[in-house]
């Protein structure tokens, strides 16, 4: 029989990876993950798969060893796309500091790849998702807004070009954001992929017992990202994370489209996002410099618009972490408090009164992307419900 004592953390939590005791000094961490292509380009595809699959052990502060590749591809693609899918795999776990060591491929209609990922920590110096505390500053190492980009690029609502910050921010390795949260001595961390910045930031503040506020205009996110929030340019997914977020977003004082405009941002979905990080307020610098010097990079800010909050480094995105109290109290457990006044985003911002989420969702994306396109004609555009409706009609029609 398994030793279970040995499983430090399995699936019955959220952490990012499973960790196993191999010694007193050693534990494994194992973690998988695998998706469709979020890019045309089968060697960028690979880097991008390669690095979200990594990213999960970054987050828990240990360091990849050996991957083994796991491909779906048509065969009727040839061997010419398998090869460069794998070579941007390995290219990136070498990148990592890993081997890839073999793996598995099928013969699929529908392209996915990913890795299989075990890598090694000191079972004292496990980086979990809970464990933030009152007062710790909150870090995004990555820009947020690449499943809204994914669908405008795939709708020819961005250029190539408006694209490829999102392609270069995917195919990033997390290593420098995992490296300088252990040297500034992180509380907890996890990575934001599928759940969005909400879901996966939740997840922390449940895990910690406490409650988080965020200035949403301190956010990064990637340029026109907002705009095609407010347009409804979403995933589809990003619906369904935004109707689990209602349970542990507050509204506050947020008019109704202002706050289904920004829950469109923090619920996008995420592919190869960044490491979501917890440090204490006195190591604030120390991550800042450790991540730079790692990273050749500062963290960023919102585009156009520098932050408005207690500090003067505007690299910095910061939230204020709040202690729980119990039920009824002030600050609710797991709780995101997004209740800032609004705030000028530097970008057009497309105003619509529009049917609910639910109502859009069921609508081809397509016809919820009007507003960008009379949004490229112009700096705003207002459309009326009653003429979306009908234009949705006519086009069904067609």
């Amino acid at each position: 029989m398994p030793d279970k004592d040995k499983l430090l953390l399995g699936f019955e939590t959220s952490d990012d990876a499973a960790v196993w005791e191999i010694n007193k000094t050693t534990a494994a961490v194992l973690t998988v993950d695998f998706f469709t292509p979020v890019v045309d380009d089968p060697y960028e595809f690979g880097r991008v798969a390669a690095a979200n699959a990594l990213s999960d052990v970054f987050a828990m502060g240990a360091r990849p060893h050996v991957a083994l590749n796991l491909l779906a591809l048509d065969s009727e693609l040839g061997a010419e796309v398998a090869g460069e899918i794998l070579r941007g795999g390995a290219d990136t776990a070498h990148a990592a500091g890993a081997f890839v060591a073999g793996g598995h491929t099928i013969d699929d209609e529908e392209p996915k790849y990913g890795l299989c990922v075990f890598g090694t920590v000191d079972p004292g110096k496990i980086v979990r998702n809970g464990g933030a505390i009152e007062g710790d500053v909150l870090y995004l190492t990555k820009r947020i807004g690449t499943g809204i980009m994914s669908a405008a690029v795939k709708n020819e609502l961005v250029t190539q070009q408006e694209f490829r910050p999102a392609v270069e921010s995917m195919m990033e390795l997390n290593i420098a954001g995992g490296e300088a949260m252990v040297a500034a001595s992180v509380h907890a961390a996890t990575d934001v992929t599928g759940f969005g910045l909400a879901g996966h930031l939740h997840e922390m503040l449940e895990a910690s017992n406490v409650a988080a506020e965020l200035d949403f205009g301190a956010i990064p996110t990637f340029e026109r990202v907002w705009e095609l929030s407010c347009a409804y340019c979403r995933p589809n997914r990003a619906f369904s994370i935004m109707d689990l977020a209602e349970e542990y977003v507050r509204q506050g004082t947020l008019d109704d489209d202002e706050f289904d405009n920004r829950m469109g941002v923090i619920c996008d979905p995420q592919t190869s996002g960044g490491i979501l990080a917890a440090i204490p307020p006195d190591q604030a610098e120390v991550f800042e410099r450790e991540f730079e010097r790692r990273a050749g990079r500062a963290l960023e800010d919102r585009p156009h618009r520098r932050w408005r909050g207690g500090y003067d480094l505007v690299q910095r995105w910061s939230a204020v972490v709040l202690l729980a109290g119990p039920c009824g109290s002030e600050h609710l457990r797991g709780t995101v408090y997004l209740a800032r006044g609004k705030v000028d985003f530097g970008c057009c911002v497309v105003e619509c009164r529009r049917q609910s989420r639910h109502a859009a969702r069921s609508q081809p994306i397509e016809h919820r992307l009007r507003a960008v396109v009379a949004a490229a004609q112009g700096n705003t555009a207002r459309v009326d419900e009653r003429a979306q409706v009908e234009r949705m009609h006519i086009v069904d029609r067609e």
